[in-house]
């Protein structure tokens, strides 16, 4: 008999999955010449929440915005399925923050959206040498033991991941396993023969996970795909034109 919770997250989940930009948005996104623009047709397109302002030319605020789509994508897909599931959407929110905890732990220059960060900024504001116990009272708690061993923070985040699906059904298990090693193999392709392989093994995991918590995770993944593109689109529309001699 078919979970009536998971019925209910496969419909919301078709739902948004039928609204994400499709090849004539992204036909209009790219054929845009300005942020502005591009941030207009976003707009036209309903399916990403684009705030008022000047968030064109803010490199700051862009990155804000597009870190708070990402997190309450998690946050609402988790409230689809069971309550038991939520953790591991949780913890999926963490996945887009551990390159900046990385240079929080090493010290490194920061970039400025970072201190506003409603997740980050308190690790952010604290002495390096205080960062290690503060993580505690964070989301990125479960880190700490990583962050004071010096573990790569991504092999933590990963091994927490499967703990969380451990107790899954096999099918589910399956589901996720291959969708992370079809990311895992896309890692040393170019920007877009990479996108384009995650995204065909998104598609693939979102109807062989259907009924399942995995479909929530594969929809989430393409998502991420989507944020990456709309980044990219617009970092790209902020650069100096070529012939205006600034510097390489």
């Amino acid at each position: 008999m078919t979970d009536p919770r998971h019925a209910y997250a496969g419909a919301r989940l078709h739902a948004r999955f039928a609204r994400r930009a499709g090849a004539a948005q992204w036909g209009a996104l790219d054929a845009s010449r300005t942020a502005e623009h591009y941030l207009d047709v976003l707009r036209a397109g309903r399916w990403l929440r684009v705030p008022e302002g000047a968030l064109a030319g803010d490199v700051d605020a862009r990155e804000r915005w597009l870190r708070d789509a990402w997190r309450e994508s998690c946050a609402e897909v988790a409230t689809w399925y069971r309550a038991a599931h939520a953790p591991a959407f949780d913890w999926l929110a963490v996945l887009a923050d551990l390159d900046a905890l990385e240079r929080l732990r090493a010290d490194l220059a920061r970039p400025a959206w970072l201190a506003d960060d409603p997740w980050l900024g308190e690790l952010a504001g604290s002495a390096p040498d205080l960062r290690a116990r503060r993580i505690a009272a964070t989301p990125y708690a479960p880190l700490q033991a990583a962050w004071q061993a010096g573990v790569p923070l991504r092999v933590a985040w990963r091994d927490r991941w499967h703990a969380l699906w451990r107790d899954a059904a096999a099918r589910e298990r399956r589901t996720l396993r291959e969708l992370e090693a079809a990311i895992v193999a896309a890692s040393t392709l170019g920007a877009a023969a990479r996108r384009d392989a995650v995204e065909v093994a998104a598609h693939r995991a979102f109807r062989r996970g259907a009924g399942t918590a995995a479909a929530g995770v594969a929809y989430l993944a393409i998502v991420a795909l989507q944020l990456e593109r709309v980044r990219g689109g617009l970092g790209a529309r902020e650069l100096p034109p070529r012939g205006t001699g600034a510097a390489a």
